[in-house]
């Protein structure tokens, strides 16, 4: 696998890559070897800051 391609928001891709990078060795040699596996926690790293985007939203929405 090299140079694989996601469609995501670009504006995602650095806090998408922090996330990776606080995994531990093995688990990035995993990801690394499985593309599979590599979509699989880039969804999920999508989905957790989506949903910290939409908490953030409805907390300033409902303080103002």
């Amino acid at each position: 696998m090299n140079g694989v391609q996601y469609n995501y928001d670009q504006s995602l891709a650095a806090k998408i890559t922090g996330m990776l990078l606080e995994l531990g060795s093995s688990q990035l040699l995993t990801l690394l070897a499985s593309e599979d596996q590599l979509r699989q926690r880039i969804d999920e790293a999508v989905d957790i800051i989506m949903s910290q985007g939409r908490s953030v939203y409805h907390l300033a929405k409902h303080s103002l």
